[in-house]
């Protein structure tokens, strides 16, 4: 059986993460449910859930592009700029999603980007734990836990 570049030990933390993951999203799904907040349908919130994640990945792929070409040295400083180009791809597919044209530079934008930062860091921590070494299981998963957290905080901050 593959086990995608893992070894046995990594593809076993690898599962107990999505598996969490999977349990979180289930809990927050049936907490709305509980309370009469519904998605337009039962299936919407899966397709934005899928849309940030792949938002997040590509965002974090455009982020590791753009490190050898950036002159900042220290490390504080890439993961600020990290997150907020995570910030600025999740703004580009809100824009997209709602038709809107520009992008607000705003309290919220800042308050998220500096969010995006500590959750990039969480996620790179989380990602280095596990000693995960195919590069595409790591832009996934990066782009998973950024997903997870940031609709965590989104619940703190909003209800």
């Amino acid at each position: 059986m593959s086990n995608f570049g893992f070894n046995e030990e990594q593809a076993g933390k690898f599962a107990i993460v999505l598996m969490i993951g999977a349990v979180i999203g289930y809990i927050i799904w049936k907490k709305n449910k509980k309370r009469g907040k519904s998605y337009r349908n039962d299936n919407d919130w899966v397709r934005i859930f899928l849309l940030y994640w792949l938002t997040f990945t590509i965002g974090f792929w455009v982020f590791t592009k753009l490190i050898p070409y950036i002159l900042i040295t220290s490390q504080v400083g890439k993961y600020i700029f990290g997150g907020f180009i995570l910030e600025i791809s999740s703004k580009i597919q809100q824009m997209i999603r709602s038709e809107r044209k520009n992008i607000n530079l705003d309290k919220w934008f800042f308050i998220w980007g500096l969010l995006h930062t500590f959750f990039l860091f969480v996620s790179i921590l989380l990602i280095n734990s596990l000693n995960i070494q195919n590069i595409l299981v790591s832009f996934v998963s990066v782009g998973f836990s950024i997903t997870i957290l940031t609709h965590l905080a989104w619940k703190l901050i909003y209800n």
